[in-house]
């Protein structure tokens, strides 16, 4: 939080609480294809989350961290994050479909990004709870791009990616200008 007390477990436990609400609303049909990624913190920690999905449901796949991300990712139709982080601006930056959601909304973020955040819940990257993503992801599954490559998504992401997500060609270079011409 922007006082800086966290209480992680807390976070933690809700991410994963609101995970699990999210694949049990999906429909047999898309948690058939549906692969789990855990945070790889939950791995290193040997912490009760893989247990619980595969308690909780039957036939779930689930990437031990051991595939590479980037075939996870080549293979999927859409990426879901339920936590605010930096793979959500790589994926948005380099225009692969995603939705993300998280509890508490906006709260955690600064007045000035706000209105950018905004922007991606006007479109519906952004969703309030897994409910509202397991109708927007039932919704479109069958034409994923349809939703995504719409004009009024890329608006959107294209204006929050300019402000939190550029994708430059030669970052290097383009570094070392800002660090040079400060």
């Amino acid at each position: 939080s922007r006082d800086g007390v966290r209480d992680r477990y807390y976070e933690r436990k809700t991410q994963h609480d609101d995970a699990t609400k999210l694949y049990n609303f999906l429909p047999k049909y898309i948690k058939n294809k549906t692969i789990i990624r855990l945070h790889h913190g939950v791995l290193e920690r040997k912490s009760y989350e893989k247990d619980d999905w595969c308690n909780k449901f039957d036939n779930i796949i689930i990437d031990d961290g051991k595939t590479k991300l980037n075939k996870l990712v080549e293979n999927s139709r859409l990426i879901v994050f339920n936590y605010d982080s930096a793979g959500l601006l790589e994926y948005l930056g380099l225009n692969i479909p995603v939705i993300c959601f998280w509890e508490k909304g906006f709260d955690h973020l600064l007045p000035s990004a706000k209105p950018y955040y905004q922007l991606l819940k006007d479109v519906g990257i952004y969703l309030d709870n897994p409910d509202e993503v397991s109708k927007h992801i039932s919704s479109n599954w069958d034409n994923i791009d349809k939703w995504w490559y719409s004009e009024p998504v890329q608006e959107a992401r294209i204006k929050f990616c300019k402000r939190y997500s550029r994708v430059v060609e030669k970052p290097i270079r383009f570094f070392k200008k800002i660090l040079t011409d400060g």
